[in-house]
């Protein structure tokens, strides 16, 4: 990011854990979605975002793996 604006990505009190991509593009985060464990994957300028919602159990502590090339 090159200005000092500053842009909210999250959006509820249950966000947490942020994680930022190894090429600094992407966001990741656990939150809740109802009563669902979810990760949220947003983009960094405030663009695309989705979720991945967990199968069962509680999702938390996100991070990126390292770029395989």
């Amino acid at each position: 990011m090159q200005t000092e604006e500053e842009t909210i990505l999250t959006r509820t009190e249950s966000d947490e854990s942020p994680s930022v991509s190894p090429n600094g593009r992407m966001l990741i985060y656990a939150t809740k979605q109802g009563s669902d464990s979810v990760l949220t994957v947003i983009a960094a300028d405030g663009g695309a975002a989705y979720s991945l919602p967990a199968s069962e159990g509680d999702v938390r502590e996100p991070a990126w793996s390292p770029i395989v090339k």
